[in-house]
């Protein structure tokens, strides 16, 4: 990806393990490993990629500019 001026913020479980957790069930978000999202500001990419994570696989449908791993 070639770009200027676009941040880029992944959040999932990968590297540490089930941290993030979807508010409604208290539990790791289930089907997803990652969730990336790009935007122009980094701070508010990050915080969409941590809720959308927390959210699970149906959290991403129909969000431009988000791409989730399935696990």
């Amino acid at each position: 990806m070639i770009t200027n001026d676009l941040a880029v913020a992944t959040s999932g479980a990968y590297a540490r393990g089930d941290h993030v957790l979807d508010p409604h069930t208290r539990r790791a978000p289930e089907g997803v490993l990652s969730v990336t999202i790009t935007g122009p500001v980094l701070a508010t990419a990050d915080a969409y990629a941590t809720a959308a994570f927390a959210m699970g696989v149906d959290g991403r449908s129909g969000r431009r500019g988000c791409a989730a791993t399935r696990r």
